[in-house]
Formats: structure tokens, C-alpha cells, sequence
């Protein structure tokens, strides 16, 4: 394992900018940004300064292992607000 583990929480015990990330993954740095924010907006993970924490293990596996676009469950603390469109 390369984590610490307490409850459904994993933090990672070695550092990962965005761009080691990218390189893991075969994506950009601007797409590992993109996605490491959503994941943080969801809850689902939390970043900083190299440092990753995996905030709920089950539930993230099950957002992995769904189908793209779909929608496991809402994040904790219910859906997050829909924000206004602009007027054209």
C-alpha cells in the first residue's frame, strides 16, 4: 500500500504535483489540474502543495468503476448548486 489509511481516508505518503500526476496517467498537466479539481469539488479527494488525501476510498472507487457520465451517488453534504448562465 502507499497510503495511510484511517476509516475510508488514504493520504498518499509521497509527494505528486499535478504534472507527476499527468505523467502517471498519460494526460496533460492542464487536464490532471482539471480533473484533480473536480475530484476536490466532489469531495472526493483533497490537494495541496503535493499532497493528496484521498477523502472517501469507497466512494471513489465507485465513481472509477461507473460508467463515464454517470452519477454514483451526490457529493456529501448533498448536490452542489447549479451555477447561473449568463444572459447572451
Amino acid at each position: 500500500a502507499h497510503g495511510d489509511r484511517a476509516g475510508s481516508r488514504v493520504e498518499l505518503r509521497f509527494p505528486l504535483s499535478h504534472q507527476d500526476v499527468a505523467n502517471l496517467i498519460g494526460v496533460t498537466r492542464e487536464t490532471a489540474t482539471l480533473a484533480l479539481g473536480q475530484l476536490q469539488a466532489d469531495r472526493l479527494v483533497a490537494v495541496s502543495r503535493k499532497r493528496i488525501v484521498i477523502l472517501d476510498l469507497p466512494r471513489l472507487r465507485a465513481e472509477a468503476q461507473a460508467p463515464a457520465g454517470a452519477v454514483t451517488r451526490p457529493p456529501v453534504g448533498g448536490p452542489r448548486p447549479v451555477p447561473p448562465v449568463a444572459p447572451r
